[in-house]
């Protein structure tokens, strides 16, 4: 039986509209909070309610001034709620909505009631009366608070294959080899992880949109991280990679947006160079001086002899990058989004340019290749713009040539197409999960003349996913661009959007102000 933190008892006919409120206000916040509309199929007692509210440690009561007018019959299920409540010593909280007045005379079994202290329900202040609750009135479970080995986990032959628990610290089991695919997304309550020693692989997925955890202290015993593995952990800031530590895959720790300074131990032999991708703050890469697979310069990822770049991280201050001469290979993804550069210095005898690998530098002006590249991926310039020039020589490979200038020309074309088609002005919305995703994306945009002008709204969203009720605070980016921009808009938002599946909604503008359109013309104007 699932234990909860927190049980709210009410009078459906009474005080619905403020239960939903609390309700979704202490979810929100990742207190486990037991109520009969979201947790019982309608019109049905759950058998296990007294187990539930015996188990719970704050009970709290939502009433007015009629709230109580039936207890006087012995099946009143109120009555019921109360009553083992008062037995079982719960932390009583009341909650008082409108102008309470408890002047009734109450059965024996639930008297005790008029005694205990509440708070008054307030809509207009409404968040400051949640933190009221939350910090004068609640007592913490210390079990609670902490995940139970027997109750917590789903453990099959030394793999943790999910975590069904709510406790905001989690101490995973001794014995553990490996975190299975995905055993903790979406656990967003989840604030600490203990890791024992002698664990040894963190698979796919496993912490993705784990949002509020903020640290991260591996075992020395940890050998490999998997693909995806602490995705979208957007408040991670500090990590300790240990010595023994091998691998680390692709997008493990892709949008972790508060990560500034990574440090790679001793034993680290493949780093995917998508590995940290959309950290944006992020900037500085350091490698222990005896590790044998990679080095640093100036905070940039080589490999350890220097014939590859890896990554530079995207928030790195520099405006200007000399690559090491002896580099004949440009990873995948290795600029991808670092905006702040606005010249890169390749080598002579550079080779190979892979994926991405310039994607959304949309600072750099020119950029100079030499003679020698026998291998440039195309998506290498991606999100460039028709203003950005790439330079080579007359000897330089014919087919590539062609290749990129077709790129550029590709960038004009669209843009003609895009006037052609152009019959009106439209709104775009999308949804996003924290502040900074949305203020990323909004920025981005407008600096690509993508759109006019971008604004940020706070929502609250109820919607079903995996077949789970959710209710989520998120972040709407609105968005005024011409209609003619549309499809480069929603490709750039699919391209660099944290969700498996993102909303993207266009709304038609009827009517718009001469001058307002004229200037959404200006700011968006040569632009694919």
């Amino acid at each position: 039986m699932q234990i909860f933190e927190n049980f709210i008892s009410y009078r459906r006919s009474e005080t619905l509209p403020e239960v939903q409120n609390i309700y979704h206000a202490l979810t929100n916040k990742g207190l486990s909070t037991f109520c009969d509309i979201y947790t019982l199929n309608s019109g049905r007692f759950d058998n296990n309610l007294f187990e539930i509210i015996k188990r719970c440690t704050n009970y709290i009561l939502v009433i007015n001034n009629h709230s109580l007018d039936r207890c006087n019959d012995e099946n009143d299920w109120l009555r019921f709620e109360i009553s083992t409540a008062l037995k079982f010593k719960k932390n009583i909280i009341c909650v008082f909505v409108g102008d309470f007045d408890l002047s009734q005379t109450l059965p024996e079994d639930i008297d005790e009631i008029r005694y205990y202290n509440g708070i008054k329900y307030d809509f207009i202040y409404f968040d400051s009366f949640i933190d009221a609750i939350c910090s004068r009135f609640m007592v913490k479970d210390i079990e609670n608070e902490t995940s139970n080995e027997k109750r917590d986990f789903v453990i099959h032959d030394s793999v943790l294959v999910k975590y069904v628990g709510v406790a905001p610290i989690v101490v995973i089991p001794k014995g553990i080899k490996s975190i299975g695919e995905y055993a903790f997304k979406d656990k967003t309550q989840v604030t600490k992880i203990v890791f024992p020693e002698g664990m040894e692989k963190i698979e796919k997925g496993a912490f993705e949109r784990c949002i509020n955890i903020s640290n991260l202290i591996f075992p020395d015993s940890l050998r490999g991280i998997g693909d995806k593995a602490f995705m979208r952990c957007y408040n991670l800031s500090f990590i300790a990679f240990n010595d023994e530590l091998t691998s680390i895959g692709d997008e493990a720790f892709c949008f972790c947006e508060k990560l500034k300074v990574v440090r790679f131990g001793k034993g680290i032999a493949c780093i995917a160079s998508s590995a940290f991708n959309d950290c944006d703050k992020l900037a500085i890469f350091d490698v222990d001086e005896e590790n044998l697979s990679f080095s640093t310069v100036e905070g940039i990822l080589y490999d350890k002899d220097k014939k590859r770049i890896i990554r530079c991280p995207e928030g790195y201050n520099n405006d200007l990058v000399t690559v090491h001469d002896t580099v004949e290979k440009i990873e995948p993804w290795c600029f991808s989004k670092c905006i702040k550069i606005v010249d890169i210095v390749l080598p002579k005898h550079l080779k190979k340019i892979g994926a991405y690998a310039f994607s959304f530098c949309r600072n750099i002006i020119s950029l100079t290749l030499g003679d020698e590249i026998e291998e440039f991926d195309i998506s290498a310039l991606e999100g460039w713009s028709n203003k950005q020039r790439v330079v080579v020589s007359k000897r330089f490979n014919p087919l590539i040539k062609y290749n990129i200038q077709q790129k550029i020309n590709e960038k004009a074309n669209l843009q003609q197409n895009n006037e052609a088609n152009m019959t009106a002005f439209v709104m775009v919305k999308t949804t996003f999960e924290s502040i900074e995703e949305a203020s990323k994306m909004a920025k981005m945009l407008v600096d690509n003349n993508y759109v006019a002008s971008a604004q940020l709204n706070k929502l609250n969203v109820f919607y079903t996913w995996n077949d789970e009720p959710c209710n989520e605070n998120e972040i709407e980016l609105s968005c005024i661009t011409r209609g003619g921009l549309y499809n480069k808009v929603e490709e750039f938002i699919l391209q660099h959007h944290s969700y498996e599946c993102c909303q993207i909604i266009c709304l038609p503008i009827v009517n718009i102000s001469k001058a307002f359109g004229e200037w959404i013309i200006e700011q968006t104007e040569q632009k694919a």
